[in-house]
């Protein structure tokens, strides 16, 4: 071998190997998108069963907690880490919400009407949120190559 052939040899070595640290830096960088996007989404789910969750316990703890700021910043953030669909329904819980404040302050039989309804659909919403997030919170990054992926099921 001459010295220009080891050369080329050691050139086309050195080249694999920044082809393969790119291709890994690549799926290095996706996951760290992924894992960024998951904690972002988590956040807005958070939001929204923490205000679920003060509406069960009584509306007193949802007027008092903060329930309407946990479903106004669960909305806000939604608009950009998720698609309408997601937006459009925690729009509706956030109306809920709206009456579930409104018709406690409203001493009529109307309004206690009015409470049960707005409880059951936040309730509600936030199981069937669950539903529509499931494909958001997925979490297929972390094996970036398909034949890895089917190795490990």
């Amino acid at each position: 071998m001459t010295k220009a052939e080891i050369i080329a040899s050691v050139s086309a070595v050195v080249a694999a190997l920044a082809f393969i640290l790119a291709i890994a830096n690549f799926a290095t960088g996706r996951a760290t998108l992924a894992l960024a996007l998951f904690d972002r989404r988590m956040e807005v789910y958070e939001a929204v069963r923490k205000a679920s969750t003060l509406a069960m316990n009584s509306e007193r703890e949802f007027t008092e907690n903060d329930g309407l700021k946990h479903l106004h910043k669960a909305l806000n953030d939604a608009r950009f880490l998720f698609g309408p669909e997601v937006a459009e329904h925690l729009n509706t819980l956030w109306k809920a919400g709206v009456e579930l404040q409104v018709s406690r302050d409203s001493p009529k039989r109307k309004a206690l009407d009015a409470y049960d309804k707005a409880y059951g659909e936040l309730v509600d919403g936030t199981v069937k949120l669950q539903g529509l997030l499931r494909p958001y919170m997925s979490m297929d990054h972390k094996l970036p190559w398909r034949p890895i992926r089917k190795l490990f099921g």
